[in-house]
């Protein structure tokens, strides 16, 4: 089964929450998340030919506020 662009925004949310919630207090943190982040866009990008990885990265990695 492929995942559909729907999956994709609802992963890029969960992680862009706990990146978010950490992001002043645990720099660590921030830090694994976007290797995380990387990890899964690299996989995701072999799994769905039309997968677009930098919009996820954005989606991930991006500030609330």
């Amino acid at each position: 089964m492929t995942n559909t662009k729907k999956d994709f925004i609802a992963i890029a949310k969960i992680i862009n929450k706990r990146i978010s919630a950490h992001r002043f207090n645990n720099p660590n943190k921030v830090l694994m998340g976007e290797h995380i982040a990387k990890d899964l866009s690299d996989y995701f990008e072999t799994r769905n030919p039309k997968f677009n990885k930098q919009l996820f990265l954005n989606a991930c990695l991006k500030e609330n506020g």
